[in-house]
């Protein structure tokens, strides 16, 4: 089971998300972040494998979450403004995964 958790500040967008990523059968949305300020904060009591960032939010923005944070290292952020990077693969077994990278 993939641990996924989405941050982003339209409401609507995020509970799409959460509702298209609920269809698979081998992935667990794990919380929703309005801002970079609360991913933060519910990284560290969740524990995702993936966290789904978008860039450009109020406050904290995505960047700035992912800059300096310590996310567990198996934890992947994957940003939802920029096309699909190879190093952030959701599709890695947990074991294979690099540290944090941000896209």
């Amino acid at each position: 089971m993939i641990r996924v958790l989405l941050a982003e500040d339209h409401s609507l967008v995020r509970h799409g998300l959460v509702r298209l990523l609920a269809t698979a059968d081998d992935i667990e949305v794990v919380g929703g972040a309005a801002d970079g300020a609360e991913a933060v904060e519910l990284a560290g009591k969740a524990n995702p494998d993936v966290i789904l960032m978008d860039l450009s939010m109020p406050g904290m923005d995505g960047i700035e979450a992912t800059r300096g944070r310590s996310f567990r290292p198996t934890a992947r952020s994957r940003s939802s403004s920029s096309p699909r990077s190879p190093t952030a693969s959701a599709s890695s077994p947990p074991s294979t995964r690099e540290p944090l990278a941000t896209c």
